[in-house]
């Protein structure tokens, strides 16, 4: 065999091996990261150290269809891969202004994990934790899977009282303002004149929890026949005191939301 020949071969060879090399892996749908709210509970970076994340709700949700849903100062959209060997590529495509925090410019812990998120290109699923790091783990976001407080779920909770320093409000079955709550992490409510969907989260404190709604409630917009203008007035001063919420209790077929002084409470009952 002439050298000639011989270096074609080999060089016939090697460019095979590069196509094979080459070829980009496909995605893979992986279950344990899917129909979960991963609850960020500590981030690190090789400048901050790792530091808990407490007072502060941000969390990642994945889909079957590769995109991935954010809150973390702002509400984000994206789309994520995963591959074999635990490898993993997030990329945040836009972001709803609506949906920022009122410090999401000064709060520290966002852009740390922002940058943390950035070099993110491993994950590691075990039970109820989620870690996403880079290949030398500097940077690293531990995630945990948080259960919503089962009191609060499967049922409609109806307006019963709204009261603040300037006097009371009465609800009742003529006056449409309700609540559902979603193991999710979803809050839906529906009044005689928007319709809407939040989040929530409550901390480790129990019956006194937080529940945080404020910034993150999406309003649609949607104005129905029943909304007269007494009742958007009633709406207005719902929504200004529901979204100063900071605090929940359960008490039988009860619901108490109060602010941070519990200067302005709601009052809800189940709806039968």
């Amino acid at each position: 065999m002439s050298a000639n020949r011989l270096f074609c071969i080999l060089g016939l060879l090697f460019l095979g091996m590069l196509a094979c090399t080459d070829e980009p892996d496909e995605p893979i749908i992986d279950e344990a990261l899917l129909d979960v709210v991963w609850h960020v509970d500590s981030v690190r970076t090789p400048d901050s150290g790792l530091l808990p994340v407490r007072d502060t709700r941000m969390w990642l949700e994945f889909d079957r269809e590769f995109e991935v849903e954010l809150q973390a100062g702002c509400y984000y959209f994206g789309t994520y891969e995963a591959f074999d060997h635990n490898s993993i590529t997030i990329d945040l495509t836009s972001v709803l202004e609506d949906g920022c925090d009122e410090d999401h410019r000064t709060n520290h812990i966002y852009e740390i994990f922002h940058e943390a998120l950035e070099n993110v290109t491993k994950y590691e699923v075990t039970a109820n934790q989620l870690i996403l790091y880079d290949s030398n783990r500097q940077n690293e976001i531990i995630l945990k899977i948080d259960i919503p407080d089962e009191d609060l779920l499967g049922v409609i909770w109806q307006l019963d009282s709204l009261e603040t320093t300037d006097g009371k409000i009465q609800g009742g079955p003529d006056t449409l303002i309700t609540l559902e709550f979603y193991d999710n992490w979803r809050v839906y409510t529906e009044t005689d004149c928007q319709l809407g969907v939040g989040y929530f989260r409550i901390d480790e404190s129990g019956s006194l929890a937080l529940l945080t709604t404020g910034d993150r409630y999406v309003y649609h917009g949607v104005v129905q026949e029943a909304c007269t203008d007494q009742r958007y007035n009633m709406d207005t001063i719902f929504f200004l005191v529901y979204e100063d919420v900071w605090s929940y209790s359960v008490d039988i077929n009860t619901l108490t939301l109060s602010n941070d002084d519990h200067a302005s409470t709601i009052h809800f009952s189940i709806q039968e």
